[in-house]
């Protein structure tokens, strides 16, 4: 047939019949190493927090020196930080307009606050007072206890706070938790269906009612703790996995150049009624609004 004319004798030379294959394989590694490409199961030892007697931060504040104690303005941030009083706090809108705009001004004093046209000033909001003292009294704290944690940034920054400062400067207790809080706070659950719907919310599978609770029902850290009783984290397991507040930038409306010895903000108040009929307000612009 054609196609065994077409075939043809071919000589292979011998060194092609030779298998040289376990000399050119390369050995591998018995072990894998991660990188930044490839993910894998890092588990973080967070440092714990301490519930301590007002003794503890008094021996530290009376001997500076054997305790090394210093006195800093936030110690914990890496950019400067000032303190500023309120000259003035006035509402532009009327009354009756439903939205609160208004300006404050902030007497620079001696604080050495430099500032161009177009930089924004960071502000250090505080937590309601009433919102604080009802979380309290609900949760059964002493707001007199002291706590000392260590900053996430600095470990080795520690802050000695009472449970009150703690919670109205640093935990954001009224801010709205993420799905880890949900996760993180279904290990501490004694009920089994209030555990079972901590992990669903954390979980995939409760992303369409974590999505209504987060943007309709606006609800809190404060709000799932009272929801879910049997979930009673203590106070220094708040701290760690409750998300800790951070300063808003606001653009500034003055020009130093112009007031060299004040910085002003025009601030829209941020407000709503959610679905329970409760005011909600936005926690900065509020503290705020509410400066005299």
């Amino acid at each position: 047939s054609k196609l065994e004319e077409a075939w043809r004798k071919v000589e292979v030379p011998k060194e092609w019949t030779t298998n040289d294959l376990e000399k050119s394989t390369p050995i591998l590694p018995l072990d894998l190493r991660p990188n930044s490409f490839v993910g894998f199961g890092k588990i973080e030892n967070e440092p714990p927090a301490y519930l301590k007697d007002c003794q503890t931060a008094g021996k530290a504040l009376v001997f500076k020196e054997a305790y090394e104690t210093k006195s800093n303005l936030r110690p914990d941030l890496s950019i400067k930080t000032h303190t500023v009083h309120v000259m003035e706090n006035r509402r532009l809108t009327p009354p009756t307009y439903d939205r609160n705009i208004f300006h404050i001004e902030f007497d620079l004093g001696d604080s050495g606050l430099k500032y161009e046209i177009g930089e924004a000033l960071g502000i250090h909001a505080e937590n309601d007072k009433l919102q604080v003292e009802e979380f309290i009294k609900f949760y059964k704290l002493d707001p007199d206890e002291i706590v000392e944690v260590p900053n996430r940034e600095y470990p080795n920054v520690l802050e000695n706070r009472t449970v009150w400062q703690a919670l109205k400067q640093n935990v954001d207790i009224f801010g709205r938790p993420p799905k880890r809080f949900y996760e993180a706070l279904a290990e501490f659950a004694d009920d089994p269906s209030e555990k079972h719907e901590l992990q669903a919310l954390g979980g995939p599978e409760g992303a369409v009612e974590f999505k209504r609770r987060a943007e309709v029902d606006t609800v809190t850290y404060a709000d799932v703790l009272l929801e879910f009783p049997s979930a009673h984290p203590g106070f220094h397991d708040i701290v760690r996995i409750v998300s800790p507040m951070k300063r808003r930038e606001y653009s500034i409306a003055s020009c130093q150049k112009v007031t060299p010895n004040s910085v002003a903000l025009m601030i829209v108040v941020v407000s709503w009624v959610d679905p329970k009929g409760r005011d909600r307000f936005g926690q900065a612009t509020k503290y705020l609004n509410d400066l005299t």
